[in-house]
């Protein structure tokens, strides 16, 4: 078994405090240069992501538009609703009817 004698003990005591330091130091350090390094692509990734939900949400709305033109082109299609749609918005009637409208 060894003994130290107090001045002994409190050089090792110093070295561990020293060593502690110098290894939280380069923790401190290598952190802060990953996170520098780091943080360019995360925010750019970031803005994609938010690009990506916007355009997402973009196209389903026009999906949403091209099925309700779709469904009018349908009904536009009906020679009985263009007949009526030439009567109520047009004031038109067929060949030698009359109007109604003075």
């Amino acid at each position: 078994m060894v003994i130290l004698t107090k001045m002994q003990h409190s050089k090792v005591n110093q070295k561990a405090k020293s060593a502690t330091l110098k290894g939280l130091a380069v923790f401190v350090a290598t952190t802060a240069i990953a996170a520098s390094l780091l943080w360019k692509p995360i925010t750019g990734y970031m803005n994609e992501r938010a690009l990506l939900n916007a355009t997402r949400a973009q196209v389903q709305a026009l999906q949403l538009q091209n099925r309700q033109i779709t469904n009018q082109i349908g009904q536009l299609s009906n020679p009985n609703e263009i007949a009526y749609l030439a009567k109520t918005k047009l004031d038109m009637v067929p060949i030698g009817a009359k109007s109604a409208a003075p």
